[in-house]
């Protein structure tokens, strides 16, 4: 029987964060285990804790628009962890 839940990883640029690392249930769209490295771990390591057991379409619409002024695309970590995860989705890398 085929697990439904793969572990992706994503790399990061022009944000503090380097990459992040998550489980995502392929059919509920569940995120778990989250990791991130790089950037400011305790702020990351609050938002892998508060993200954990949500679906990946409210990690989004919550994180979405989080901006940083220490990053050099005005971005953030947070916003890069749903690009990836959309992507994750959209592209059917799972």
């Amino acid at each position: 029987m085929e697990s439904k839940t793969v572990t992706i990883m994503s790399h990061f640029e022009n944000v503090c964060c380097k990459q992040v690392t998550y489980n995502l249930n392929k059919d509920t769209h569940i995120v778990t285990n989250i990791k991130f490295a790089g950037g400011c771990q305790g702020n990351l390591k609050a938002v892998a804790k508060l993200c954990d057991g949500k679906k990946a379409e409210e990690i989004c619409e919550l994180l979405s628009s989080i901006t940083c002024h220490g990053s050099k695309s005005g971005s953030s970590c947070a916003r890069e962890f749903t690009k990836a995860l959309h992507d994750s989705i959209k592209h059917g890398s799972m």
